[in-house]
């Protein structure tokens, strides 16, 4: 499984790239070998206005599947992950446990 990760609007800290990791690992443990990609995207949408702008974009794409997205924005980054790898590990368990045709 290859993991890209792309930011647009600020750098990203090794903390944070770290942090990323350990919560992707967490969230698709089970089910790793049934996704070949992730391409996760952040953005600081308001720069330094602040407010709920630090969105977090994941894309998956599953074996013998159809790419798909989960996202969250929340007040910083690592909520945003975390909410995001949420999403992630409850719509691939739901992709992977569909039955097929």
């Amino acid at each position: 499984m290859r993991i890209e990760v792309r930011s647009s609007g600020f750098t990203t800290s090794e903390a944070l790239r770290a942090h990323l990791e350990r919560r992707l690992g967490s969230a698709i443990a089970r089910r790793a070998d049934g996704i070949l990609r992730l391409v996760v995207r952040m953005r600081d949408e308001n720069g330094p206005r602040g407010g709920l702008d630090k969105r977090c974009r994941i894309e998956f794409e599953l074996r013998g599947g159809p790419r798909q997205v989960v996202e969250a924005v929340a007040g910083d980054f690592y909520a945003a992950v975390d909410a995001a790898s949420r999403r992630l590990g409850r719509a691939v368990d739901r992709a992977l446990d569909r039955p097929l045709g």
